[in-house]
């Protein structure tokens, strides 16, 4: 939830741009570059990042809405939508002051305005407003640096408030280049947000071992695996390969990740199991032989990603 209210007057003091530092600001200091701007943003933590509205709207379609910037002319840009004309040149700077449309609209965070000067709260942290920012202020932004969870806040914020595509598409590439090893953690969380394409990237990037090594790589400091929950069974008995037989795993498959699984969405772990789990073959003189009523898991993670379509 977005919420708009009374910005604190506070001032920060300088100091250099890293997490740590950024952290331990106290709440309403203002961040030590980003100090201009007619909008403020005020991160989970309490600081106050300052931007043009005019450049958030450049980069948003959500922020064009909340504005309410009107559409440019080929010929006009955003920013020149928002200079006043010289028709309006007695205008009093009341009038011109940025008006937002506070309109519920169909997919749009919910926002609530106090008065001005709006301060926009977000639940996200500093220094991804901050990447953001850095972003959006530049003629040629490139990959942000950065954790893989900073990376994964920024391109939460991309999806939500509809960033244009060519910065989300250098969020998305610095976050499918950090999430080697961390295929599990990158899946749950595509799942917590509904996510269904990144999802099929971390389905894509997927192995068998990295799949039953929940725990292990990713550091959830979980026990990896255990005995299929009961209630899980009962509804893989629909499963195609699983009609009217029971589960029974194969070799090192005999364990699977259920915690793992459990932290997917009810239809996600159902599709995702029903793509992974295949029929165990050996080779039998030059043909391939199935064995009854035992399943392993799929090599063939292309597939899986693209019949991932909970």
């Amino acid at each position: 939830m977005i919420v708009i209210r009374p910005q604190a007057e506070a001032e920060g003091e300088a100091f250099a741009d890293d997490e740590t530092r950024i952290n331990t600001l106290d709440r309403g200091h203002v961040h030590p570059y980003h100090r201009q701007g007619d909008i403020a943003l005020r991160s989970s933590e309490g600081t106050i990042l300052r931007a043009d509205s005019w450049r958030l709207a450049s980069a948003s379609t959500v922020f064009t809405d909340m504005f309410e910037i009107p559409l440019p002319l080929p010929s006009q840009s955003i920013t020149d939508s928002l200079t006043p004309s010289s028709s309006t040149s007695t205008t009093s700077t009341k009038d011109k002051s940025l008006h937002l449309d506070l309109r519920p609209k169909e997919g749009s965070p919910e926002i609530r305005l106090h008065t001005h000067p709006q301060t926009i709260d977000l639940d996200y942290p500093t220094i991804a407003l901050d990447y953001f920012l850095n972003l959006i202020n530049v003629s040629r932004p490139s990959i942000p640096p950065g954790e893989f969870h900073h990376t994964l806040h920024l391109l939460d914020l991309c999806l939500t408030f509809d960033i244009k595509s060519s910065i989300e598409e250098l969020v998305t590439c610095r976050l499918l280049h950090q999430s080697h090893g961390r295929q599990w953690k990158l899946l749950i969380w595509a799942s917590q947000k509904n996510y269904v394409s990144i999802a099929k990237e971390a389905l894509k990037r997927m192995s068998k071992e990295i799949f039953l090594s929940y725990g292990k790589s990713d550091d959830f400091g979980v026990s990896p695996s255990g005995p299929c929950p009961p209630s899980l069974q009962s509804r893989l008995s629909d499963t195609p390969v699983l009609v009217g037989r029971p589960i029974s795993l194969s070799g090192p498959c005999s364990q699977l990740p259920w915690h793992a699984l459990s932290k997917l969405q009810p239809l996600w772990e159902i599709k995702l199991l029903r793509s992974v789990l295949r029929p165990v073959e050996y080779e039998y003189e030059d043909s391939r032989v199935r064995v009854p009523d035992v399943l392993g898991i799929t090599d063939n993670w292309t597939r899986v990603a693209k019949n991932f379509n909970p």
